[in-house]
């Protein structure tokens, strides 16, 4: 895996994380798109990246 598709993974996971921390502070309702948007973002870097650890 290259440094690339990591710091694409690790970006990604970072935004998400705080997305979701946001989103249990404010209502149930945006923590659960931070965890749909969080899955979006895997699913993305998988199809791009090929194999995702």
């Amino acid at each position: 895996m290259s440094p690339r598709i990591r710091l694409y993974d690790r970006l990604g996971s970072f935004r998400a994380l705080s997305l979701s921390s946001y989103g249990n502070s404010c209502n149930p309702g945006t923590s659960f798109v931070a965890r749909r948007w969080t899955f979006s973002i895997r699913s993305t870097c998988f199809f791009k990246c090929g194999a995702h650890t």
